[in-house]
């Protein structure tokens, strides 16, 4: 027997990422669930931002972003990323931080695997942002 739920997009797992971006000269990063693979070759990402969020406007204004896959051990600073805001609070001090070599967008070095991406397309659906984005490069 099924139980209706209404509409939920209940596709499990979630991944967790720490979105980077600079925001007002200051690197800062947000914890992020909405973010998918678009395509292979090209090596496409989406990410999709709530409007009003501090690191939305970074990525907005100029058109890079990092993707950073962090692990369990740092369960604490993506929960205080995605609790506190950009606006408030200087997360950077909870990383260590490092540019890019393409775009120099904002990573963190203890994550594992972070990608930098370019955006290619941005539009809005309700009060979401979406960034499509090609990886220029991926660090391991």
């Amino acid at each position: 027997m099924k139980t209706s739920l209404g509409p939920v997009p209940l596709l499990y797992p979630v991944p967790i990422v720490l979105v980077g971006a600079d925001v007002g000269g200051r690197a800062d990063f947000a914890t992020v669930g909405d973010v998918a693979i678009m395509g292979i070759r090209p090596p496409l990402v989406c990410i999709s931002l709530a409007a009003g969020h501090h690191t939305t406007a970074g990525v907005a204004a100029s058109s890079v972003f990092s993707i950073n896959v962090p692990n369990q051990q740092m369960l604490a600073e993506v929960d205080c990323c995605g609790s506190v805001s950009g606006r408030d609070v200087d997360k950077t001090a909870l990383f260590t931080v490092w540019r890019g070599d393409v775009t120099a967008v904002p990573m963190i070095a203890e994550c594992p695997v972070n990608l930098e991406c370019e955006v290619l397309h941005e539009f809005v659906v309700e009060h979401r942002r979406m960034f499509i984005a090609k990886v220029v490069e991926t660090y391991v």
